[in-house]
């Protein structure tokens, strides 16, 4: 969403079903400090299935959220340069919201 703000204007314009610039530009602000330029799980936004599982399974108290997460698959990608050459849309994306 970051790399490439006219295309990323384009697929909100498409998904909010709206062609005001001005409306589309404060909506594109406002998501795109949402988007992480590498997409790691934020342990904070799994406390809510923590606790309810939690409830229904104690032992899992025993464990740290982070111990239910698999990082190594970011952590190769970002090492691969993955997310260096994915940071320009893929050219068929890129022709579908023309």
């Amino acid at each position: 969403m970051k790399a490439n703000k006219e295309f990323s204007l384009r697929v909100l314009s498409r998904y909010l079903r709206m062609n005001d610039r001005e409306l589309l530009e404060a909506a594109y602000n406002i998501y795109k400090e949402d988007f992480l330029s590498l997409p790691r799980p934020i342990v904070q936004g799994h406390d809510a299935t923590y606790e309810y599982v939690a409830q229904q399974r104690p032992e899992v108290l025993k464990h740290k959220p982070e111990e239910f997460m698999d990082l190594s698959i970011v952590a190769e990608l970002e090492k691969s340069g993955f997310f260096n050459s994915s940071q320009q849309p893929i050219a068929s994306l890129s022709t579908a919201f023309k």
